[in-house]
C-alpha cells in the first residue's frame, strides 16, 4: 500500500490522478494512474509469478526476484523516466524482442523479463555479474566493454542487485 501527501488533481472524464514519485528503491520509477482505479498487485501474487517464471526458464529464483526487486521494488504499475515497463522495468523494444504482447500485463512482464535474463545468461556463459550488468546497461555495453562498463549506475546497480541476492540467499527480510 502506498501513502502520498500529494494532492490528486482531476484529469479527463472526472477521474483523480496522482502522481507517486520514487517509492521503493528505483529513484526513477514514477506512475501515473487514475486514484479510484488502481490495481496494485499483492507481493505474493507477484512472488508467484517470479517463481513460474523461473521454473519456466530454468532461471534461479533469488536472481530473478533481485533482477525485480533491484528494479521496481516488485511495484507492478510503474514506468520509468526512460519508458521502461512494470515489475521488470521493460522497455517496449525489448519487451517486443521477447514476445511480450502486453507489457503492462504483470504476467507477461515478469516472463518477458525472465526471458531476456536468460538469453544474458546464455549470452555471457551463465557469468550472472555480466548478465545483471547487460540488463541494466544494454549486452552491446558488455561487449562494447568486454565485461562490465564503467558506468556509474550500472555498477551500482550490480552492487544492488547482489546485495538483495544475499538477502534472498540467507531468508534474510526485504520489507
Amino acid at each position: 500500500m502506498f501513502f502520498t501527501n500529494i494532492k490528486p488533481i482531476t484529469v479527463g472524464n472526472g477521474y483523480k490522478s496522482i502522481k507517486i514519485i520514487k517509492y521503493g528503491s528505483n529513484s526513477n520509477a514514477v506512475s501515473l494512474s487514475p486514484a479510484y482505479n488502481l490495481k496494485f498487485h499483492n507481493k505474493p501474487e507477484i512472488d508467484a509469478f517470479l517463481k513460474e517464471a523461473a521454473q519456466t526458464y530454468n532461471l534461479d529464483y533469488k536472481l530473478l526476484k533481485a533482477v525485480a526487486l533491484t528494479e521496481s521494488d516488485l511495484t507492478h504499475n510503474v514506468v520509468s523516466e526512460k519508458g521502461a515497463v512494470g515489475v521488470m522495468q521493460l522497455l517496449p523494444k525489448t519487451a517486443d524482442r521477447f514476445g511480450v504482447r502486453d507489457i503492462k500485463n504483470l504476467e507477461e512482464n515478469i516472463k518477458g523479463g525472465a526471458k531476456y535474463l536468460k538469453f544474458l545468461l546464455e549470452m555471457f556463459n551463465n557469468n550472472s555479474k555480466f548478465a545483471v550488468a547487460a540488463y541494466n546497461a544494454g549486452e552491446n555495453s558488455i561487449l562494447k566493454y568486454n565485461g562490465v562498463p564503467p558506468y556509474p549506475e550500472t555498477q551500482k546497480y550490480i552492487n544492488k542487485v547482489f546485495a538483495f541476492y544475499k538477502k534472498l540467499s540467507n531468508n534474510e527480510k526485504i520489507f
